[in-house]
């Protein structure tokens, strides 16, 4: 077949259709080619001719089904009046592309967001099985000796004898030995890296109290310095009283602001000196002293604005707006020229001629003074309502930051306590399982005297567990220790129910108990009863698997005593 080569396109000859966004799309002969030549490829089984997918003779078969010729000819068509049905077809096609190219996207977004959530569920699984591990090993081993104490069961030991005898008693104690002593081993693992991590906390909610005490100190100095100069500025009367402000000694004020210069000049003097020694008492001598040499700046901040008022350059305005009388009821200090407008919750700064009204018939003027409120605010301020308008700020920043530490100290201790109970029932059944072991090796060496020759043969016997002869750490005063540490600063109520609790379990520790009891939620230990608590933690030395084994010592390896001389031997047995 021969090719027909297409008929030549002019630059300009293009139609605009717009796309579901609402953005032009242009239609050029180009792109008309390619997308006949895709529709028809689609149409024609030819393989060779499929292959071509941007051939241009394809795009002139398909119009040609039409009677046209070329694609010049389907825009000038969609250009006439008649095309205009086929222009909004084409934007519905474009349209419905788009919404499918954008359900594809979901499909492929939802794809990928299910692979996530399966790969965090696998990785949660895996962190679940590590936790769940030593639990599960727990609860085959207490099945065990439950299993085995119910085949022991008194009243069945006549009739269960022979199925006794031919159990490997020693065998399976052994092996609970062994599955307890890795169990202990694991949970002792991970009861040390929490309190690792308790070690750490303890430090942050030590460098938060640090922080606590600082900033009560510095505000306590600016307090008091800002209370005595308040003090004595009332004994000048009545500030907004322009007649008394004349009877006031300006020479007075004057002296005590230069007097208060030469002080903070001596001050940086004496703070840099502190500052450059290494010694540590003179460091914080140094942090005194500049909390000392900030008050006294607040000071004099305070001494000329009280200047300013008594040379009728400025007035005191209380938290409303209106006039006050001295610097204890004064929330802002204005200059003359100034005034201050509260309108509901809203504060507006005008010139001293201007009022409500203005502000309500202006909306521009009205938006203005509110801005200019805001911008010049803290420059306005009356020296003592900035402090504490800083502190109450900072407080609260400050206990945002305890509540977050104490949070997370509340977590640990539960965390911890439960590390520390269950290390504690597996030392005990350890301990129970190593002295039934124990037992039965005396049992073996000192068998009943007999008359009825024993057989030649040797009866096989379990290999012992060579367990590390080490004793175990004191866990459980270390535990309480950290408890206690992590509570210093403000205890919850479940924290000191926690502690009275252990307190309680040992008869020697009444006091400690009636201590722990003392202790309010949320008020910091003090520190004497602190110092108490601690030491009889220390007495918490009692380990779980005392007083009838040490540590993790297997009976077997021990060497046992001599025993008692029997009919059958006059001298003394030893093991080994």
């Amino acid at each position: 077949m021969t090719k027909h080569s297409p008929t030549p396109r002019t630059q300009h000859n293009e139609i605009r259709v717009h796309n579901p966004k609402g953005e032009k799309v242009e239609l050029t002969l180009p792109r008309l080619e390619a997308w006949f030549a895709s529709v028809e490829k689609n149409n024609t089984p030819a393989a060779a001719i499929r292959a071509e997918q941007n051939n241009p003779y394809l795009a002139t078969i398909f119009v040609s089904r039409f009677g046209l010729k070329d694609s010049n000819d389907v825009l000038t068509f969609l250009k006439s009046p008649a095309g205009e049905s086929t222009v909004s077809l084409i934007e519905h096609e474009l349209a419905l592309q788009a919404e499918q190219e954008e359900e594809r996207q979901f499909e492929l977004r939802e794809a990928e967001a299910r692979d996530r959530r399966i790969r965090a569920f696998l990785l949660m699984g895996l962190l679940y099985d590590k936790k769940a591990e030593a639990k599960d090993l727990l609860s085959r081993i207490q099945e065990q000796i439950d299993k085995f104490i119910h085949e022991l069961d008194e009243d069945k030991a006549k009739e269960n004898k022979k199925l006794i005898d031919s159990y490997d008693r020693e065998s399976l104690l052994n092996k609970q030995f062994e599955a307890y002593h890795e169990a202990s081993g694991a949970l002792e693992a991970k009861l040390n890296a929490k309190l690792s991590e308790a070690e750490k906390l303890e430090k942050e909610l030590a460098h938060w109290d640090k922080q606590n005490q600082a900033m009560n100190v510095k505000y306590n100095a600016y307090h008091d310095h800002l209370d005595t100069l308040h003090a004595e500025l009332s004994e000048f009367g009545d500030l907004s009283n322009e007649t008394g402000l004349e009877k006031i000694n300006v020479r007075s004020i004057e002296d005590k602001i230069l007097g208060l210069s030469k002080q903070l000049d001596a001050d940086a003097a004496e703070i840099s000196r502190l500052l450059e020694s290494e010694n540590e008492e003179d460091l914080l001598a140094a942090r005194e002293l500049l909390n000392q040499s900030n008050a006294r700046n607040l000071q004099l901040g305070t001494l000329k604005d009280m200047l300013d008022v008594v040379n009728k350059k400025s007035y005191l305005v209380k938290a409303d707006g209106s006039t006050a009388s001295n610097f204890a009821e004064a929330e802002f200090i204005l200059p003359k020229s100034k005034k201050i407008i509260k309108d509901g919750d809203q504060y507006y700064l005008v010139d001293a001629s201007k009022d409500l009204k203005d502000i309500q018939a202006d909306e521009n003027l009205k938006n203005q003074a509110a801005k200019a409120f805001q911008q010049a605010k803290h420059d306005l301020m009356n020296v003592k309502s900035l402090v504490s308008k800083n502190y109450h700020l900072e407080k609260t920043d400050h206990n945002q930051t305890k509540t977050n530490l104490s949070e997370r100290s509340e977590k640990m201790q539960q965390e911890i306590d439960l590390l520390a109970k269950q290390l504690t029932a597996v030392q005990a059944a350890r301990a129970q399982a190593s002295e039934m072991i124990k037992q039965g090796s005396r049992a073996n060496e000192n068998p009943a005297p007999t008359l009825t020759p024993s057989p030649t043969t040797p009866k096989p016997t379990a290999t012992p567990i060579k367990a590390t002869a080490t004793p175990a750490p004191n866990y459980q005063a270390t535990t309480y220790k950290h408890l206690l540490l992590l509570m210093k600063y403000g205890p919850s109520a479940e924290s000191i129910e926690r502690l009275s609790k252990g307190f309680a379990a040992r008869p020697d520790m009444v006091e400690a108990h009636r201590m722990a009891n003392t202790l309010r939620p949320g008020v910091p230990i003090p520190f004497q009863v602190m110092q108490n608590l601690l030491r009889n933690i220390e007495r918490f030395g009692v380990d779980a698997t005392k007083p009838n084994v040490a540590g993790n010592i297997n009976p077997l390896d021990k060497k046992p005593s001599p025993t008692a001389p029997t009919p059958f031997s006059m001298t003394p047995k030893w093991g080994g």
